[in-house]
């Protein structure tokens, strides 16, 4: 789990303010996915295990129900971005061109179980 003291909270939502429009709606949903899931802003993993749902792998993360609705957002957000959001722990929030966050994905899945640890 990524906790944030007050003066890194301010850093990532800085970050988050340098995304364009529809980069920042797709960090601030997963972020409000991840809140919904575990109560936090953003726990670790979180970008891997939301593209498992948006891949239909994964249909519960933490204790959330991640449902047909859910799974929709995420990718009409990821497509209107052309892009995912994942967390770098020195620059916070940073959108990934689709192709890159797949190959990114991809070897971590390598290593991963499909659905498997919450986190």
């Amino acid at each position: 789990m990524r906790l944030q003291l007050n003066s890194g909270t301010l850093a990532v939502r800085q970050m988050v303010r340098e995304l364009k429009p529809e980069q920042r709606a797709l960090a601030e949903y997963m972020s409000e996915l991840s809140e919904a899931a575990w109560y936090a802003g953003w726990m670790d993993g979180l970008e891997f295990a939301l593209w498992e749902a948006y891949l239909d792998v994964r249909m519960e993360y933490g204790c959330l129900v991640l449902t047909p609705a859910h799974r929709e957002r995420l990718r009409a957000l990821s497509r209107a971005c052309d892009g995912w959001i994942v967390f770098n722990d020195r620059l916070g929030e940073t959108w990934v061109p689709t192709t890159e966050w797949q190959r990114q994905f991809f070897a971590w899945q390598g290593t991963n179980p499909p659905g498997g640890n919450d986190g």
